[in-house]
């Protein structure tokens, strides 16, 4: 058994560093750890590269070349992530290690290693290669024609369906044996499922997004993870407690930028026999973030789901699209509900298109809204109503349609017979007056557009913080 690590702190910790990235340095010109020893070795950088202070030699050249070449040529798989535990940890508390990376061309050597089957091996090439896309040089363009970066994204998600399949399959076989034999004891023991699998499909799945994001001239290279994609979204067993927990976030944001228009693609988002299972599936899923999420919480997690949703509605199928059109459009009585509070989809969707809590999420509802109202600024009004719909029309600076005035005559919410408003109903449309004169005022502009690279980064949960560190603090 190992005994537990002395950890120096200070100059000591400083000090310490520096050895063992000597002694790891020369243990590359040549061999003279014993394969316990190096591994230790790395166990210890990876401890101290948890924290930046005192731990330099760590994030300079000598130390990120000598953590690569241990963690792309050993032959050892242990020692190998165990230099790509340490090298992840560099790449995300000091960004300039990440242009090493790239400088020293091992965003090459992590392609290739990501075609691998081991999930840690999976995870850990796939942080790798999204760190290396934030603030470096790396040729993505190039990594997907000549390193097959986007064809092992893809086979990666691919594999991750057959799994699913699999273990479908063999849970039906198990239930089957067990009708037809004699009751078991309830300690019988289960296959576990390996928790580095979810971790690794989200960390592939936010690598595609980005990817997609960053070179959107290859996408169609991309686009062929579309079937995966969605069969891994219907087949996943739904994540607790919250509905975006786990991979499917990032699962949901990997669908922003492909191409749904091809033939194959359709025919997995609209199947034959069953159109509307998956459109069910994501606009249930939209729902119950909604619901689970406090309203300062739905532009990290709602957002991306609704854009996906009407990124399906512009493609779909007449037949899809009128179904889509029942479940998310408001009805005459989510509209005449001045407060947007009837506690249905349409209803929850009514009260954040006017919530400044939320001023990315309430687009993508108005964008949505608006797409399914044939982009047509009247039949707008007449779904949304003019109270909910005023903001679009200042938003886009859009002419504000002559049906606004009749709609606007029966209450803020469209609603043909006037009422007596209560007191909150008053309050809530005050505060809309005040939402519109904000989205004028010039200096307010710039709050309501979208930075692409914000998004991007936002999207797919970028690693850019001590929390995502590979380890997570554990040992």
């Amino acid at each position: 058994m190992t005994s537990p690590l002395s950890l120096g702190t200070g100059a000591e910790k400083l000090q310490r560093v520096a050895d063992l990235i000597d002694k790891l340095d020369r243990d590359l010109e040549k061999v003279t750890l014993l394969p316990s020893d190096r591994d230790l070795a790395l166990k210890e950088l990876k401890i101290y590269s948890r924290e930046p202070d005192n731990a330099d030699p760590i994030f300079s050249e000598k130390g990120v070349v000598t953590l690569m070449h241990h963690a792309f040529y050993s032959p050892s798989t242990k020692t190998a992530r165990e230099a790509l535990r340490v090298l992840v940890n560099a790449m995300v508390l000091k960004p300039e290690t990440r242009q090493i990376f790239v400088d020293k061309e091992f965003d090459r050597r992590a392609c290739k290693d990501l075609k691998g089957e081991n999930f840690d091996d999976e995870f850990l090439n796939s942080r790798i290669l999204l760190l290396s896309t934030y603030d470096t040089t790396i040729d993505i363009e190039g990594l997907i024609a000549n390193h097959h970066l986007a064809e092992y994204i893809v086979e990666k998600l691919n594999q991750h369906a057959k799994d699913l399949s699999n273990k479908a399959v063999d849970i039906l076989s198990r239930h089957a044996k067990d009708l037809s034999s004699k009751p078991k004891s309830k300690s019988r023991s289960k296959s576990k499922a390996d928790p580095m699998q979810d971790i690794a499909l989200s960390e592939t799945s936010k690598l595609l997004y980005v990817v997609s994001h960053n070179c959107p001239n290859r996408v169609s290279d991309l686009s062929t993870a579309v079937p995966h994609l969605v069969f891994i979204l219907l087949k996943h067993p739904d994540p607790e407690p919250k509905p975006l927990d786990g991979p499917f976030k990032a699962l949901i944001s990997a669908f922003t930028n492909l191409d749904f228009e091809t033939e194959k693609n359709k025919a997995s988002l609209y199947p034959k026999g069953d159109a509307f299972k998956f459109t069910d599936r994501l606009i249930n899923i939209l729902e119950s973030v909604v619901r689970a999420y406090a309203e300062t919480e739905l532009d990290e997690f709602a957002s991306p789901t609704a854009k996906v949703i009407r990124k399906v509605y512009i493609s779909a199928p007449d037949l899809v699209k009128k179904h889509m059109r029942g479940l998310i459009m408001p009805t005459a009585e989510d509209r005449v509900d001045e407060l947007g509070t009837r506690d249905t989809l349409p209803g929850k969707l009514l009260k954040h298109l006017t919530s400044r809590k939320c001023p990315v999420f309430r687009v993508d509802i108005s964008d949505l809204f608006l797409e399914m109202s044939d982009r047509d600024a009247n039949k707008y009004v007449e779904n949304v109503g003019y109270g909910f719909a005023g903001g679009l029309f200042l938003q886009e600076s859009m002419p504000i349609p002559a049906s606004a005035t009749e709609a606007f005559s029966g209450g803020a919410g469209g609603s043909q017979e006037p009422r007596v408003l209560t007191q909150e109903e008053k309050d809530r449309q005050t505060e809309q007056l005040f939402e519109l004169f904000d989205r004028l005022n010039p200096s307010s502009l710039t709050d309501v557009q979208e930075d692409p690279k914000e998004t991007a980064t936002t999207e797919s949960q970028s690693p850019e913080t001590k929390d995502d560190a590979v380890d997570n603090g554990k040992e």
